[in-house]
């Protein structure tokens, strides 16, 4: 590794070893890459097995060096932020995994070494984030049915012949006998969880632009509280007809609401949720909050 810049605040890196982008390229390149982008600002480079990743980053952020730069995918980044917000030490999340929301949400599609230039020659920021229950998420939270049809894609996932199907047939099952079951209640603003939902979905920002990773105006900084409550499939196909033509916020098994606060209530023998489309066990009764200002990272002076 090149000697530090004693001028310039310094960073830690944590890698995932078992992150895509490290398994495409090496362990060598990617120490290559960093130090070629990082400009002699690497204090501690750490390449980690999964299991190693939170005693890694506990290590990094509680180390001397002035911030950590994190390689790896979605679950890791989500352990970093918390830990980032902890420790009031800037983030740089570099894409290493699959979907990279947060690097996505503050680089655009920058590959790694390029989000790492950018995010080393901007600012330091504070983004807002969700959480639920205790774990952080960066775009939205989903309950009820969903879950179920997530853990059957990452049951499959990574499969080539067809040993996971029963478990993925078994998710599908349970995610269809439920679809038209209350899965989930719920109240908004300090209510009490009363009202029933198939699927609540609870976006940051609204549901509209989540994708283009931009906050709707006439959402603001609050999360878009959008609950789908269908008994049949002749309303599951009227609100599936209504979303493919955009018009599903008017269809009347849709209730919206705009609020920093959710109370969330699970089904006691499955509590789980997807937050950033990642399947989460929680527990049965929580708060899902808006925080403002909650994750120090490194963002591009453009930002």
């Amino acid at each position: 590794m090149t000697a530090p810049d004693a001028g310039k605040t310094q960073f830690a890196a944590v890698v995932n070893r078992a992150s895509g982008y490290v398994g495409e390229k090496s362990p060598a390149h990617v120490q290559a890459m960093l130090e070629n982008a990082a400009h002699s600002r690497l204090c501690d480079l750490k390449f980690l097995d999964p299991d190693d990743i939170l005693e890694g980053l506990k290590d990094a952020f509680e180390g001397p060096c002035g911030g950590v730069i994190v390689l790896g995918g979605d679950g890791t980044a989500r352990c970093a932020a918390e830990f980032a917000m902890k420790h009031d030490k800037p983030l740089i999340p570099l894409p290493g995994g699959t979907m990279n929301l947060l690097p996505r949400k503050l680089y655009g599609e920058r590959g790694p070494a390029d989000a790492l230039r950018a995010a080393l020659g901007g600012q330091r920021a504070l983004i807002d984030a969700g959480q639920a229950d205790d774990r952080l998420f960066f775009l939205s939270a989903a309950f009820g049915f969903a879950p179920d049809m997530t853990r059957a894609r990452e049951a499959f996932r990574g499969q080539t012949g067809l040993d996971a199907l029963p478990r993925v047939l078994s998710f599908a099952r349970r995610a269809l006998a439920d679809a038209f079951h209350m899965n989930v209640l719920f109240g908004v603003d300090g209510e009490e969880p009363g009202r029933e939902a198939e699927l609540l979905v609870v976006a940051l920002g609204g549901l509209s632009h989540l994708m283009e990773l931009k906050v709707d105006e006439d959402v603001g900084r609050k999360f878009e509280c959008i609950a789908s409550d269908v008994h049949d499939l002749g309303e599951a196909a009227r609100l599936g007809f209504n979303a493919l033509t955009q018009r599903w916020r008017e269809d009347p098994g849709v209730a919206i609401d705009c609020t920093e606060q959710v109370r969330v209530k699970l089904k006691e023998e499955d509590p789980y949720g997807v937050l950033d489309g990642e399947p989460m066990k929680l527990k049965c009764e929580f708060d899902v909050r808006y925080l403002k200002d909650a994750i120090p990272v490194l963002a591009p002076a453009e930002a």
